[in-house]
C-alpha cells in the first residue's frame, strides 16, 4: 500500500492528543464538589399555624457549625457543663420565619447562649444534635463519633403556650448550664402582645430574657403555679427554693419562695423576707 496521505494524519492527530484531557474532565465531573463551609446550614424546620396561616420556622446556622461536647472535642461530653448540649454543635444561630418559602423575619439567637447567667453577649450558640443513650455512659471513653452521627437529630422546637395567651407559638431552648443538674433555658416565639419573633421576658422585666429551668417552663405550660427549683440540701442549700409562677395579660410573673429545711431534710415553713435575711447573715 502507498504512504498514508498527510491530510489523514493531521485529522487523526488532534483526536488522540485530546483524549487524556477528555478523560481528565470526565474525572472532575464524577467527583463530588468541595463542601462550602461558609454556606448557611438548616438545623431544623417546623410548620406553625399562625391565625390560620401556615408558616415555616427554621433554626439556621450562619455557616457550617463545629462540634461541641462530643468525644472528639475536649470539653468532656459526660461532664456537667455539657449537660444541655451533649453531642452538640455550635456557631452563629438564627430563627427564621418564612411564608410560602420566603423569609420575612429573622431573630439572631447567638447572644443568648452565654457562660455567665447575667451576660447576654454570647459569641456562639450551642445546640444538642444527637441524643444520649444509657450505653454511652457505660463506655464513656470509647463512644464512637460515627455511631453518634448515625442517630437522628434531636428535635428542638416543641411548641407550647407558656404565656397562656391561647396560642402555642413559643418553644424553649437551653442556653446555659448553671450548676450540675440545673440548666437554664429561654422561650422564643411570638405572642398576642408581641407578634414578632422575640425572646420572652417577665412581666416585671419584659426586655430582659427570662431564664428558667426546663422543668419550670414545663410547669408553666401545664398551668402549675409553684414548682421546686432547689430542694433542701441541693448543692448545700439550707433552704428549699420554690418558684411561684403566674401567666396573665401582663406577662409571666416569677417569684422566689424560700422554705426552711427540717432536720430530716424535708421542707418546713415559708420564710418571711426578715427570717430569710437573718438566716443568710454570716455568724458574728
Amino acid at each position: 500500500m502507498g504512504e498514508e496521505p498527510e491530510i489523514t494524519k493531521m485529522r487523526l492527530r488532534p483526536i488522540f492528543t485530546a483524549l487524556p484531557l477528555l478523560l481528565a474532565l470526565d474525572g472532575i465531573t464524577a467527583s463530588a464538589a468541595p463542601e462550602d463551609h461558609s454556606a448557611p446550614v438548616i438545623r431544623e424546620e417546623q410548620q406553625v399555624n399562625i391565625d390560620g396561616v401556615d408558616e415555616t420556622w427554621r433554626l439556621q446556622w450562619d455557616h457550617k457549625p463545629h462540634p461541641r461536647c462530643t468525644p472528639a472535642s475536649d470539653e468532656g461530653w459526660a461532664t456537667c457543663p455539657c449537660n444541655p448540649f451533649t453531642f452538640g454543635e455550635a456557631g452563629p444561630l438564627n430563627l427564621i420565619r418564612l411564608h410560602n418559602g420566603v423569609e420575612y423575619e429573622r431573630l439572631k439567637l447567638t447572644g443568648y447562649f452565654t457562660e455567665d447567667n447575667d451576660d447576654t453577649s454570647g459569641t456562639e450558640a450551642i445546640l444538642q444534635k444527637h441524643a444520649i443513650v444509657p450505653k454511652d455512659f457505660e463506655k464513656e471513653d470509647s463512644v464512637s463519633e460515627a455511631e453518634i452521627a448515625r442517630r437522628p437529630s434531636v428535635r428542638l422546637m416543641h411548641f407550647h403556650d407558656y404565656d397562656h395567651d391561647g396560642h402555642a407559638t413559643e418553644f424553649m431552648l437551653p442556653v446555659i448550664n448553671l450548676v450540675c443538674g440545673h440548666e437554664l433555658a429561654i422561650a422564643v416565639g411570638i405572642s398576642v402582645s408581641n407578634p414578632h419573633l422575640h425572646v420572652f421576658g417577665s412581666a416585671e422585666t419584659p426586655n430582659t430574657p427570662l431564664k428558667l429551668e426546663p422543668k419550670e417552663w414545663a410547669a408553666l405550660a401545664q398551668g402549675k403555679t409553684q414548682v421546686v427549683a432547689y430542694p433542701c440540701g441541693d448543692h448545700g442549700l439550707e433552704t428549699e427554693i420554690d418558684l411561684g409562677l403566674q401567666a396573665s395579660k401582663r406577662g409571666i410573673s416569677v417569684k422566689q419562695l424560700h422554705y426552711s429545711c427540717l432536720p430530716d431534710g424535708k421542707r418546713g415553713k415559708l420564710l418571711t423576707d426578715e427570717e430569710l435575711s437573718k438566716l443568710q447573715q454570716p455568724p458574728e
